[in-house]
């Protein structure tokens, strides 16, 4: 039996157009999720969203991030600081008529969900953080400090490379990646567009480099305290292929583990940045732990 297709409709929030995709009863504990910086997020949920309502028995909330797509940009730099963004999905979850929810955030969306842990830990039951929220950008010993206008210009240059003459060529580079697997075509079609002849990204470089900027300004580590005393129960699933290259990587979990020693960690040996879709029994992990946390809540 086909799982059934989400729900898709648009929120007014904050004066923004936010698109979202919705699995499952509305009386259900809810689950929220807010995507990585690509333009494929809007999608990201098309496995987990229907496992996580027909098998778990959660009302599933996938966010489409404002300006990679779908839902409309921002408007403002500051806009897209991680502090900032926690404000939007405070706003949604009001707009939803959700008062407490399991958040769950991969790449960009864990430094959001740590944020928000920190700010409003009454309006979570659980936190899962897929791959982030553990280290910041600056614990990469390859980082260096960039401006707005530098990181808008490597973001173009990348979008400039990722275009393709038709859909087909499009398909034959995303299907040879080492996951891929056909029940993730229609994720990677979401993300594009064609324009011009060409199928090009969705995404917007300028709503992504004011994201990648507010990630800089705002590092994660520094609200280690404050996730702390939150209270809030958190699950960080975290790369092995990462954790087994880069001995930075290995050294900034074991400072997240010592600042919450009672964040439950799993590491996915077989999955790169991507756990979520690079490991499809990473869905079953993160619906057994949430679904032990909605019963203790």
């Amino acid at each position: 039996m086909a799982a059934a297709p989400p729900r898709v409709h648009t929120l007014q929030v904050l004066r923004n157009d936010i698109v979202v995709r919705e699995w499952g009863s509305g009386n259900s504990s809810a689950l929220v999720y807010w995507p990585g910086l690509n333009p494929f997020g809007a999608l990201d949920l098309i496995e987990a969203g229907p496992i996580w309502s027909e098998r778990y028995g959660f009302r599933v909330v996938g966010i489409s991030a404002p300006g990679c797509g779908e839902s409309s940009d921002l408007g403002e730099i500051d806009a897209y600081r991680p502090g900032r963004l926690a404000e939007v999905v405070l706003e949604a979850l009001d707009t939803l008529a959700l008062d407490r929810v399991g958040f769950i955030g991969f790449s960009w969306g864990g430094t959001i969900a740590a944020r928000l842990a920190a700010v409003a830990p009454e309006r979570l039951w659980a936190l899962v953080l897929l791959d982030s929220g553990y280290n910041d950008r600056q614990t990469n010993p390859s980082f260096r400090p960039r401006t707005l206008a530098e990181i808008e210009a490597e973001l173009r240059e990348q979008q400039g490379r990722f275009r393709f003459p038709n859909w087909e060529a499009f398909l034959n580079t995303v299907s040879s990646q080492p996951h891929w697997r056909p029940e993730l075509e229609d994720r990677y079609r979401a993300g594009m567009a064609e324009v011009a002849g060409e199928i090009v990204p969705r995404s917007n470089p300028e709503s992504a480099a004011a994201a990648f900027h507010g990630i800089e300004a705002e590092p994660v580590a520094a609200i280690f305290p404050k996730l702390r005393a939150s209270g809030v129960p958190i699950l960080l699933v975290a790369s092995g292929q990462i954790l087994s290259s880069e001995s930075w990587a290995s050294e900034a979990l074991e400072r997240f583990r010592s600042a919450l020693p009672a964040t439950d960690v799993e590491i996915v040996e077989s999955a790169g940045h991507e756990v979520l879709t690079d490991q499809p029994s990473t869905i079953g992990l993160i619906g057994n732990w949430l679904q032990e946390n909605a019963l203790r809540n």
